[in-house]
């Protein structure tokens, strides 16, 4: 199971109990970014992609 899943509007990361809201503008590489400075694993296994995401 992905430990972070990425949606047009928000951030969803289950195993802390937490749900971040996410501008629908905001790319994708800047979401990831914000969230690796907060610690949180982005690698590409923990990851999944939800909806229309923009990417860069």
């Amino acid at each position: 199971m992905k430990r972070v899943h990425v949606w047009e509007n928000h951030v969803s990361i289950p195993h802390l109990d937490l749900v971040l809201v996410r501008p629908a503008t905001e790319t994708l590489s800047h979401t990831l970014g914000s969230l690796s400075r907060m610690g949180i694993s982005v690698d590409t296994e923990e990851v999944e992609i939800h909806g229309h995401v923009l990417t860069d």
